[in-house]
């Protein structure tokens, strides 16, 4: 008996140690981007709906992980900063915590934002590009790049430089099989950030003339019917930032939820109920916006949240 006992209190310590994460994503699932700070290291996190976050134990350390999208396979695709060099794409597989290197370095240098095209290709935004490009000719200011990595040879292409005035951020693909690229800004206090349409083959950017301006504006996603999601930050403009809809043909501006808790929103996904999910890394919060009511709901907030950054909602 006692023999039996000691079998059963086994089991239920191994079951205790079996990692959370040891499954596949489940419909629904959040995944965040955590970039991390304040002494903290950057980390990937799962949220199952009305559940807690809890770490995916990678591989190998994430330094400062700032956008993750879920691949048609379940896996992730991460975009990494790293302090004192190039960052890099991953990939990192949430039931094993596998990181396997995308693209690492040059010609990626600032890479913030991420996504997938029509053909299941990486798209990389990067922050500022062309400000470290240009640094020996005394330029301050970013503009951007947008970069295509072949799924069969994961080897980064320039597909849009200076696709921004300052620093793109932000990229997706849109309803009519154009590339929506955010704008930063420079200057916030003057509202200089800005959204772009680009050719996805020509590289070719047409802005959106957007009814508003925008201050600060630094996650992308297409909703129903060609409508685009944004979040506009404002940093360090604070108390200012709000969860807006663009209607790309005519830049007409919708703001679905300002104020409280809402500080600096960052990325933003859909989910398949077509409400949307941002993680603001002023708030230390993930939140969900229920549409059409526009009613706010927080998911998570504060530890072990630092800097959330990055967000996606598994299908």
């Amino acid at each position: 008996m006692r023999h039996v006992r000691r079998l059963a209190v086994a089991a239920l310590a191994l079951a205790a140690s079996a990692r959370a994460d040891d499954v596949t994503l489940a419909p629904g699932e959040i995944v965040i981007a955590d970039h991390g700070g304040r002494g903290v290291a950057g980390a990937l996190y799962r949220m199952l709906p009305g559940g807690a976050p809890r770490a995916i134990a990678t591989s190998e350390p994430l330094a400062m992980p700032t956008a993750v999208v879920i691949d048609r396979d379940g896996t992730l695709v991460v975009a990494e900063l790293r302090l004192d060099e190039p960052g890099r794409i991953v990939r990192v597989d949430p039931a094993s915590g596998a990181v396997v290197v995308i693209a690492d370095g040059w010609p990626l240098l600032t890479p913030v934002g991420v996504a997938f095209d029509a053909g299941g290709d990486v798209l990389v935004a990067d922050l500022d590009a062309g400000s470290r490009l240009d640094f020996p000719r005394g330029s301050l200011a970013g503009t951007g790049a947008i970069y295509r990595i072949p799924r069969a040879t994961g080897v980064a292409a320039v597909l849009s430089h200076d696709c921004c005035r300052w620093n793109a951020s932000a990229v997706t693909p849109t309803a009519t099989d154009e590339l929506a690229v955010v704008d930063m800004g420079f200057s916030v206090f003057q509202g200089d950030g800005a959204l772009a349409l680009v050719d996805p083959t020509t590289g070719v950017q047409r802005p959106i003339a957007t009814s508003v301006p925008l201050l600060d504006p630094a996650g992308v996603v297409p909703g129903p019917a060609g409508t685009l999601f944004v979040t506009e930050a404002t940093n360090p403009q604070m108390g200012n930032g709000a969860i807006l809809a663009v209607e790309p043909s005519t830049g007409t501006v919708t703001v679905l939820s300002t104020g409280a808790p809402i500080v600096d929103p960052r990325a933003i996904a859909v989910t398949a109920d077509g409400d949307v999910v941002v993680a603001d890394s002023g708030a230390v919060a993930v939140y969900r916006v229920t549409l059409p009511e526009r009613t706010l709901e927080v998911l998570a907030a504060g530890e072990p949240l630092v800097r959330p950054y990055g967000v996606a909602v598994a299908w």
